[in-house]
């Protein structure tokens, strides 16, 4: 890395930090190494995560934000803090749908206790038909992509899987799915808790993302010791 890049990425880590809850998915992309500055002020940071072709706009103000978004033509995916401008950067980039999100991070650095006879293994191409029966918050494309890279976990009770969780590309934890006939058992718990430990236990930063109105997935969260951000962020694509 060039002595200009890596004060760049000094700059733009210390701005991120400035607001850690709200701005995880930024920094855990910062963490993986693979991101390109697009734009960077005092107080707003424009980059694109490179492993998942997102682009994350950081801004403490409206105006930061517009003046950031000179520096980007065109855009499939992005993940955007100023959700009062949401209309604006939709238009702008022509992007058909948008989710508001709340950060959800576990800031603890001891494991959640969990069931030694709940076990994960990550589903394969074989578990589509059942995943796609059961779950539709990504398209096609997407959900095969994630089963061909071990992203989807499939959680197991004596034999018998009750559900299924797993990790978006960027790096938030989500998919989280219990079978209806298995329901009211805690299995939920057991499916977040063993993948927390997961992402615990690996270093990396455990967070997820839980759409705004989402209450009973909210309560979850508070239940398993998860810090909420209290501020929305949007995903917004085409």
């Amino acid at each position: 890395m060039h002595r200009n890049e890596n004060h760049l990425q000094h700059q733009a880590l210390a701005f991120l930090n400035e607001k850690p809850l709200l701005r995880v998915a930024p920094l855990f992309a910062f963490d993986r190494g693979r991101v390109e500055i697009m734009a960077l002020l005092k107080d707003g940071l424009l980059f694109k995560d490179q492993d998942s072709d997102i682009v994350f706009l950081c801004a403490d103000s409206d105006e930061t934000a517009l003046d950031l978004l000179e520096a980007l033509t065109d855009c499939d995916i992005m993940v955007f803090e100023r959700v009062n401008l949401d209309g604006h950067i939709r238009k702008r980039y022509g992007f058909t749908w948008h989710t508001p999100v709340y950060n959800t991070i576990y800031e603890k650095k001891t494991p959640v206790p969990v069931d030694p006879d709940f076990t994960l293994r990550p589903l394969s191409l074989a578990d589509y038909p059942l995943v796609r029966a059961h779950y539709d918050l990504i398209g096609d494309e997407g959900l095969t992509y994630h089963l061909k890279r071990g992203d989807m976990l499939g959680g197991y009770v004596a034999g018998e899987m009750v559900g299924f969780i797993g990790r978006h590309e960027e790096g938030s934890m989500g998919m989280l799915y219990v079978l209806p006939q298995y329901r009211r058992r805690g299995y939920a718990w057991q499916l977040e808790g063993h993948l927390i430990n997961r992402v615990l236990a690996s270093g990396e930063r455990v967070f997820g993302q839980v759409i705004v109105g989402n209450h009973a997935s909210l309560a979850l969260q508070r239940k398993m010791g998860m810090t909420i951000c209290e501020e929305v962020t949007s995903w917004m694509g085409k």
